[in-house]
């Protein structure tokens, strides 16, 4: 089963809990690709970006990068090409079921609105 039809079976987050995002966040459903940004080789992991902000992002994925992790995540064309990479950190990763992790990350850079439209 693809990422995409995961993410739209998973139960929306509670709406009661408080906001506390310094940015608001934009739905987005990109699939990406990560790769942990450490010494030495590590794969990279398909992955989809659920939604972004200017500081933020929340990736959905089938394995689990801990806390403290720093990744990029790259956009590519239809043809693989990179387009654009991003620092994220992550601050927090949730088991949410059928293999599948969601992931909490902050920009490492901030990105402009102009830019945050053509990557949402």
């Amino acid at each position: 089963m693809s990422l995409r039809a995961l993410v739209s079976r998973q139960p929306s987050p509670n709406s009661n809990q408080v906001e506390r995002r310094s940015a608001p966040r934009h739905e987005c459903l990109r699939e990406v690709v990560c790769q942990a940004v450490i010494a030495g080789h590590d794969e990279s992991a398909p992955a989809l970006v659920e939604n972004i902000s200017n500081t933020g992002l929340r990736l959905v994925l089938r394995r689990c990068y801990e806390p403290g992790r720093v990744l990029a995540v790259s956009w590519r064309d239809a043809h693989g090409v990179t387009q654009r990479t991003l620092l994220a950190h992550v601050i927090h990763a949730r088991n949410v079921g059928d293999g599948t992790w969601s992931m909490g990350c902050t920009l490492r850079v901030r990105v402009s609105d102009d830019e945050l439209k053509q990557l949402s």
